[in-house]
C-alpha cells in the first residue's frame, strides 16, 4: 500500500515553530495529514482547462440571449466583489498548505456569505453603492493589517496533476444538456407566447425583492413574511447590483453556467482536503456528476445541480466547506476559528438550501455513536461540533425561516405514494408502497456504495475508525431516508437526497481508492466482471419493459431483472471465497455502474425542442403581457405596490394553479395579490402533494376587492385599495376587466394583451 505520508501533531507543532510562527492548539491528538510528499512529481494546477470550459459556457449564454457585456461584468463582479474577499478570508483561516481549487471553492463559500450580508444591508437601504464598496472594504481591511496580510500571503498552494484540472473541466460537460434545455424553455424575451418553467418567475420575484427592498416581505402577497431559504436570491441580487447584468440575466443565464463549476470545484476541494490524493478528487467529481444512484431502469440518474432550482448547486460550496472544517478540526490541523467557521457555514448552507444542514446533523449524530464504539477520545470533539451545527440550524429557523418549515411534514404514507413504483403504477397498495420504500432507500444509499465497503477496514483513515467517513455516510443515510418519511409541496423532500450526492460521492471515492491501494489480481477481475453485469442490469430491463407508466407486473419484472443481474457477481465472489470485503466491493461496483450508464444515456439523448405555444397553453405568457410588466419595472417606484387580476397559470378550469408570478418577477414590484402558490401560509396549511398549488386563497375578501375593482371599479374600492398601499394596476386582458378605470386611475400603457394604470389618490 502506498504511503499516505502522515505526521503526528507533535511533528506538526515543531514544524510550525521552526517557521517562526506560534502554533495553534489542536483539539484532538489525531494524526494530521502531511501534504509534502503527495504531489512531488506534479506540475501545474489545471486552471487553463477550467478557464476554457468556463469560456465555452459563457459563449453559449451569449448565443442564448445574454449580452456579452453582461456576461463579462457578471463574471468580474463575482471575481472582484465575492471571490476576492472570500479567498482572502479562506486563506486567512485555512492551514498553510492547500490548493487553488480549494481557495476558489471555499473562498466562494466565504464570499457568498459576505455577499448575502452586504446585499441585505444594501437592499434595505436601497443603495447600490454599498453593494460595491462593502466587499472591497472587507478585502482592504484584511490586507491593511500586517498580521492578517502576512497570514494570507503565507498560505501556500500545492500543485496538482494537470490531468485533474482536465477531469474537473470535462465533468462540467455533464451539465450541458440540462443547461441547453433550460435555456430553450426560459427565454429573456420573445414574440408570441411562451411557457417558461413554472418556478423561474417565482425565483426571479424573490431575487428582485432582495435586490430592491431586502429580506422584509413576500413579494407576491401583501402582509406575508419572507420565510424561505432566500440566500441564493440575495447572491443573484448582489451580482446584478455590482454588474451591468439584470437579475433576469443572472438567474436565467449566468447562474446556470456558474453552478456546474461550483459543484465540481467544491467536491474536488473536499476530496483533496480529506485525502490529499488527486485520484480521489477525480473519482469524487466524476461520481458526483455522473454516478447518481443505482438505476435499473430509466430516470434515476441525477446530480446535485438543476438550473430549475438555483438554490441547489449554490448551496454545495458552503455544505462541503462545513465538512472540510470539521475534518480539519477532528484531525488537529492548523485552522483558525474552526467553531466560528463551522457555525457560519452551517447557517449559510441552511439559509441557501434547507435540505443541507440537517444532513450534517444526522452525519454528526452517527459519527458520535461510531466514535463511542471505536474511538472514545474523539467523542467529545464530535459532540461539540454537533452542538454547534444544531445551534446554527436553530438560529436559521428563527432568522431566515421565522419558524416556518416550508410545508415539510412528517407523513410516511404520503411520502411513499410519491415513490417510483407507486407513481408509475398509480397504485397505493401496501406491497407497492413497501417496494417503493426499499427502492428509494436502496437508490439513495447506493450513491455512497464504496464508502460503506470501506467500513470493513479497521483504520483511522478511510476506515471504520475514521470519523469523517462516518459523517459522510450518516449524511447519505439521512438523504436517502428523508423522502421515505417527509412530504413537502412539489415533492421537494427529494432535495434531501440530491443535496447528499456530493457527500456520498466523496465517501465512495475515498473507499474505492482505499480498496484500489490494497488490491490483488483476483479482486480486480471480480470488479471488472461486476462492472459488466452492472451495465447489463441497467440495459436489459429497459429492453424488456418500455418507458412509460407501468403495470404492477411490469414494475416487478423491471426490479426482478435488475436485482437478479446485480446479485450474480457477489454470489460468484462468495463462491470463490473472495472475502467479505470483495463481496461488498463487487456489489458496490455493479450498483455504481448502473447509475453511470443511466447518466451517460440521459446526458447524450436528444433534447426535445419546445413545441408551439398558444394562448390557451398551460402556463403560457404572451409577449404583450411581458412587455407591460417590463414597463412597470421601468416606471413604478421600487417600493410601489401593484395589483393584478391574474392569479392562475391556466386560463380555463375550476381549479386554479396559483403559481402565476410573472408580473412581480418582470417588474420587480411587490404585489397586493398575484400567485399565492408556495407562500409560507399556504404551504404550511396544505403540505401534501399538489394541495398548496391548487388551494384557495386564504383571504377571499381581499381577492374580491382586488378582482372586483378591475372588473367593476367603484370609488369605495379605489379608496380601500389606496389605503392598502396600491399605486399601480396591471390588467391581464385574458381575465375580466372593465373598459376603463377612469376616473379612479390614469392609463399608462396598453397593448392587445395587457394594460397598466396608475391609481389616483382618492383625495384628488
Amino acid at each position: 500500500m502506498a504511503s499516505c505520508g502522515v505526521a503526528t501533531p507533535k511533528h506538526y507543532r515543531l514544524a510550525t515553530a521552526s517557521a517562526g510562527r506560534t502554533p495553534d492548539l489542536v483539539t484532538v491528538a489525531h494524526p494530521a495529514p502531511s501534504f509534502s510528499s503527495r504531489f512531488r512529481a506534479a506540475n501545474g494546477n489545471g486552471g487553463p482547462f477550467l478557464a476554457l470550459a468556463y469560456l465555452l459556457f459563457c459563449a453559449y449564454a451569449v448565443s442564448s440571449g445574454m449580452s456579452l457585456l453582461s456576461v463579462v461584468t457578471a463574471s468580474l463582479a463575482v471575481g472582484i466583489f465575492q471571490l476576492f474577499p472570500g479567498v482572502l478570508i479562506w486563506r486567512l483561516v485555512r492551514p498553510q498548505r492547500g490548493w487553488l481549487f480549494e481557495d476558489l471553492a471555499f473562498g466562494f463559500a466565504c464570499g457568498f456569505a459576505l455577499s448575502v450580508v452586504i446585499q441585505c444591508i444594501a437592499g434595505l437601504l436601497g443603495s447600490r453603492l454599498l453593494s460595491v464598496l462593502l466587499p472591497l472594504l472587507v478585502a482592504a481591511a484584511i490586507l491593511a493589517v500586517p498580521r492578517t496580510r502576512a497570514r494570507v500571503r503565507s498560505a501556500r498552494r500545492e500543485p496538482v496533476p494537470a490531468w485533474l484540472g482536465a477531469v474537473i473541466a470535462v465533468s462540467t460537460a455533464s451539465a450541458v444538456p440540462s443547461v441547453i434545455g433550460y435555456f430553450r424553455q426560459n427565454l429573456l424575451s420573445w414574440s408570441g407566447y411562451r411557457a417558461p418553467h413554472v418556478d423561474q418567475y417565482f425565483q426571479l420575484a424573490m431575487s428582485k425583492q432582495l435586490q430592491l427592498r431586502g429580506p422584509v416581505n413576500w413579494p407576491l402577497l401583501d402582509n406575508e413574511g419572507l420565510y424561505y431559504h432566500w440566500f441564493t436570491h440575495a447572491w443573484i441580487a448582489h451580482v446584478a447590483q455590482t454588474s451591468t447584468a439584470s437579475a433576469d440575466e443572472v438567474l436565467l443565464r449566468f447562474a446556470p453556467i456558474v453552478a456546474p463549476f461550483l459543484v465540481v470545484l467544491s467536491v474536488a476541494s473536499l476530496c483533496l482536503r480529506l485525502t490529499g490524493k488527486a485520484l480521489v478528487a477525480a473519482l469524487g467529481v466524476t461520481l458526483t456528476m455522473m454516478g447518481g444512484a443505482a438505476s435499473v431502469w430509466f430516470g434515476f440518474a441525477s446530480a446535485p445541480l438543476n438550473p430549475e432550482s438555483p438554490t441547489l448547486a449554490i448551496s454545495v460550496p458552503a455544505l462541503l466547506a462545513m465538512v472540510a472544517v470539521m475534518a480539519m478540526r477532528w484531525r488537529g490541523e492548523d485552522i483558525r476559528l474552526p467553531l466560528v467557521l463551522l457555525g457560519v457555514f452551517a447557517f449559510v448552507a441552511a439559509g441557501t438550501k434547507g435540505s443541507t444542514t440537517p444532513l450534517i446533523i444526522a452525519g454528526c449524530a452517527l459519527t458520535l455513536v461510531a466514535m463511542l464504539l471505536w474511538r472514545r477520545e474523539m467523542a467529545k470533539v464530535v459532540a461539540i461540533d454537533l452542538a454547534v451545527v444544531v445551534a446554527a440550524l436553530l438560529i436559521s429557523m428563527i432568522v431566515v425561516f421565522h419558524g416556518s418549515s416550508n410545508g415539510l411534514v412528517l407523513d410516511p404514507a404520503a411520502a411513499l405514494k410519491s415513490s417510483w413504483p407507486s407513481s408509475s403504477t398509480r397504485s397505493t397498495d401496501i406491497w407497492v408502497l413497501l417496494i417503493g420504500a426499499v427502492t428509494m432507500l436502496f437508490t439513495g444509499l447506493s450513491c455512497a456504495a464504496f464508502g460503506f465497503v470501506a467500513l470493513h477496514r479497521d483504520s483511522k483513515e478511510s476506515g471504520r475508525r475514521d470519523p469523517v467517513l462516518w459523517m459522510l455516510l450518516g449524511a447519505t443515510i439521512a438523504g436517502a431516508a428523508a423522502p421515505l418519511v417527509f412530504v413537502q409541496p412539489g415533492s421537494s423532500q427529494f432535495y434531501f437526497r440530491l443535496s447528499a450526492i456530493p457527500l456520498a460521492a466523496t465517501a465512495s471515492a475515498i473507499g474505492l481508492v482505499a480498496l484500489w491501494e490494497e488490491r490483488d489480481a483476483r479482486l480486480l477481475r471480480l470488479l471488472w466482471l461486476a462492472a459488466g453485469f452492472g451495465l447489463l442490469a441497467w440495459w436489459l430491463p429497459k429492453q424488456v419493459v418500455p418507458a412509460g407508466k407501468l403495470s404492477g407486473v411490469q414494475m416487478l419484472t423491471v426490479l426482478a431483472i435488475g436485482g437478479l443481474l446485480l446479485a450474480v457477481v457477489p454470489l460468484m465472489a462468495a463462491v470463490v471465497r473472495a472475502g467479505h470485503t470483495a463481496v461488498a466491493a463487487t456489489i458496490a461496483m455493479a450498483v455504481l455502474v448502473t447509475g453511470v450508464a443511466s447518466a451517460v444515456h440521459n446526458r447524450t439523448s436528444d433534447l426535445p425542442e419546445p413545441g408551439p405555444v398558444r394562448q390557451e397553453t398551460y402556463g403560457a405568457i404572451g409577449a404583450g403581457q411581458f412587455q407591460a410588466a417590463r414597463y412597470l419595472g421601468k416606471h413604478a417606484d421600487p417600493d410601489a405596490m401593484v395589483m393584478t387580476n391574474r392569479h392562475c397559470r391556466q386560463l380555463r378550469g375550476k381549479v386554479c394553479d396559483s403559481r402565476y408570478f410573472m408580473v412581480s418577477a418582470i417588474s420587480g414590484r411587490r404585489m397586493l395579490v398575484e400567485g399565492w402558490g408556495y407562500s409560507p401560509t399556504i404551504a404550511a396549511k396544505y403540505p401534501k402533494g399538489r394541495e398548496s398549488i391548487t388551494a384557495p386563497f386564504g383571504d377571499q375578501a381581499l381577492l374580491r376587492l382586488n378582482d372586483g375593482f378591475i372588473a367593476r371599479p367603484t370609488a369605495d374600492a379605489a379608496k380601500a385599495l389606496w389605503d392598502k398601499g396600491v399605486r399601480w394596476i396591471y390588467i391581464d386582458k385574458s381575465r375580466p376587466f372593465a373598459q376603463t378605470l377612469a376616473p379612479y386611475a390614469t392609463p399608462q400603457f396598453n397593448n392587445d394583451q395587457a394594460q397598466v394604470w396608475k391609481l389616483n389618490s382618492p383625495r384628488t
